[in-house]
Formats: C-alpha cells, structure tokens, sequence
C-alpha cells in the first residue's frame, strides 16, 4: 500500500494497484500532499499532531480508498480535540526503527528516536509525543540510512537549509533540542519543508546552507522572491 497525508488532514490509503497507469490523486482546491510512503498493512500508523499528541492505528483497521477519493478526514478518523490538526503519520513496524526530527517556532530543533512511541499495551494515545513549549512547524520520520534536507523561512524573510543530521539527537522525545537559527526570539520560525519540494526554486542553494548549527541564516534573494514560486513563501 501506499500512504499519503494532505495539509488540510485527509488520509488516503491506496493499494499499488489503484496507481498504475495515469491516476490523478483527487484533492480539495489549494490543498497538497505533505506525506507519502510506502506501506503494508500490517504496521501501526503514528499521527502526530500540532498539540503534542500521537495517535495510533493499525494499517489494516482503515479501508483502503481510492485515488479519486478525498479519503478519510483525520479529525473524525481519530476524533481529535478542537481545533487540532494532524501534521504528520508515519507507518511503523516492529520493532521501530529510525528517528523523528521536529523543529519548532522558537529556533529550535531536535532528532529523538522513533522507538519512544513503542509500547507493550495497545494505546491509542500518547500525550506529550514530542516538546510543547513552542509551537511546531514541522515534525518528519527519518530512516537511518537517510539524511534528508530542509529549508526554514522566519518571520522576517530570513531562510536557511540545514540536513536533519546536524540536529541534536536527545534521549527523550520530550526535549526540545539545540538552537537551529539565532535572533528566532526577535525573528521566529515561521515555516519548515523539505528541500527537495523547493530545490529546484531556490536560486543559490549554497547561499542558504550551513556546516554547523546554529546558523545565522540570510535574507531571501530578490530574484526568488519576485518568482513567488517558492512553498516557503506564502
């Protein structure tokens, strides 16, 4: 099966059959997919929330939809509090592997490992999943052979890239990490994506990148910003 996760909080959940050929994955009007993996059904399904909590699934517990389904709205599939939001699932097995990365409004940012949201009972909720103390901008599974990057905008039109290896591996999911970006108390976070969704928008991706963190980060160039294709720039 294949996974995948929208922005707006729908889940589809599509057998490999359903995507051969030409298929269009239907969507609500300005919505996206920010998730996709590949899955089977047999492992548990990690939700994580903007309020800190996990939520827990088996795979085979959800019906596999249709790509020209909008698929299953995540506040009803999990009855989740008011105005929570899902901001990312993970498909795990047993026993989990891998880390999660998560970096917040305040600068910060941390790698915990995924094996935090093993447990013996069969819960389907975990609270405190990951720091609270900040508001997330974003929280990613990272496989152990890979070492993706990312690009964050601040408020004040500062970016930088970094690989979620230079963050700070903690022993608890609770933490919230090290410094990412300085001056984040004047000029915080204000979004996070991976930088393969944006390489290819960024004019000088070495301008942007740093060896060590913190980093200072830099203003957005001119010439990406009069393009406003940039996801960061909204």
């Amino acid at each position: 099966i294949r996974i995948f996760l929208t922005e707006e909080g729908y889940f589809k959940k599509l057998a490999l059959t359903s995507l051969r050929g030409n298929f269009e994955l239907k969507l609500k009007e300005n919505d996206r997919i920010i998730i996709e993996e590949e899955a089977t059904n047999q492992p548990e399904l990690i939700f994580l929330t903007d309020k800190a909590n996990a939520y827990k699934m088996m795979a085979w517990e959800i019906e596999d939809s249709r790509p020209s389904l909008l698929g299953e709205y995540t506040p009803n599939l999990l009855e989740l509090e008011a105005e929570e939001r899902v901001v990312c699932v993970h498909a795990a097995t047993e026993p989990f592997e891998g880390e999660f990365i998560a970096v917040f409004a305040n600068g910060k940012g941390v790698r915990f490992e995924a094996n935090h949201y093993e447990t013996k009972q069969n819960r389907r909720k975990l609270v405190k999943a990951f720091s609270d103390s900040s508001e997330i901008r974003l929280i990613r599974f990272r496989a152990d052979d890979e070492d993706p990057g990312f690009a964050l905008q601040t408020e004040k039109g500062k970016m930088l890239i970094f690989d979620s290896s230079q963050l700070t591996l903690t022993k608890t999911r609770s933490a919230q990490g090290t410094a990412v970006i300085r001056g984040a108390k004047k000029d915080p976070i204000v979004k996070v994506v991976p930088l393969e969704q944006v390489r290819d928008e960024i004019e000088d991706e070495t301008y942007y990148r740093v060896q060590t963190l913190p980093g200072s980060g830099r203003y957005i160039k001119e010439k990406t910003l009069e393009g406003r294709q940039l996801s960061l720039i909204d």
